[in-house]
């Protein structure tokens, strides 16, 4: 018995990105116990489009944009404290495939924290790699080397909130994610502090599609900037 399964979706002026995310969810061959969508206050139509589309889904809307960080912060304390077993974490320019999360589950026995590979434009996104927690501005991600080499799956120490999967007794242990990163680097580091407590991994299975590429390292080293100088 795998338990009950909570997806998360933060969201902020991206409402077809979003409806594409929602369909992907509500399309899983292993349907979901609830789907909470955090609204940074979009300014688009988010609010009516979800109200019109997807009534069935719950949605938090916030009075002010709290970055990824603020949002995920609170949409995964909230899915622990209400008790679900899994976590589903995404941003909103994320669609997983169908049997993506009956898939993700299949590895439930080896892991708390379970990531699957992306793909962009029907092109994997390299995510092996190296996330060095000395420096904690260097990351370096590689083609898949392992699942080239026939692994099925490999431990990481860190975290992508584009769909990881994880378990409630993980966030019990560490709390929710450091809203202060506002839009950056919370997922690398509550996979690193997660690693403590489970084996994060990662699974040599296709199961998201992703939408918008972007490069984050330079967000992440003003917001460690910004904590060093206590601001």
């Amino acid at each position: 018995m795998s338990g009950t399964v909570c997806a998360v979706v933060v969201t902020y002026n991206r409402r077809t990105l979003l409806a594409d995310c929602l369909l992907g969810l509500k399309a899983q061959t292993r349907p979901l116990d609830a789907v909470l969508v955090i609204d940074n206050a979009s300014s688009d139509g988010t609010r009516e489009m979800l109200a019109s589309e997807f009534p069935d889904v719950e949605v938090l809307t916030l009075t002010e944009n709290t970055g990824g960080a603020g949002g995920f912060s609170l949409g995964i304390r909230l899915a622990a404290e209400r008790g679900y077993d899994w976590i589903w974490v995404m941003d909103d320019d994320v669609e997983p495939h169908t049997d993506c999360l009956e898939r993700m589950l299949g590895y439930s026995n080896i892991s708390g924290f379970i990531h699957v590979q992306r793909h962009y434009n029907g092109v994997p996104v390299p995510w092996e790699g190296v996330w060095d927690f000395v420096c904690l501005t260097k990351r370096t991600f590689d083609p898949d080397r392992s699942f080239a080499a026939g692994r099925e799956w490999i431990p990481v120490n860190y975290g992508c909130f584009e769909g990881a999967l994880i378990r409630r007794f993980v966030v019990e242990r560490i709390g929710p994610p450091d809203e202060r990163f506002f839009i950056a680097g919370d997922d690398s580091i509550y996979g690193f502090l997660a690693s403590f407590h489970t084996m994060v991994i990662y699974v040599n299975l296709v199961g998201i599609e992703k939408k918008i590429l972007r490069q984050n390292i330079r967000v992440l080293r003003m917001c460690i900037s910004s904590f060093g100088t206590g601001s």
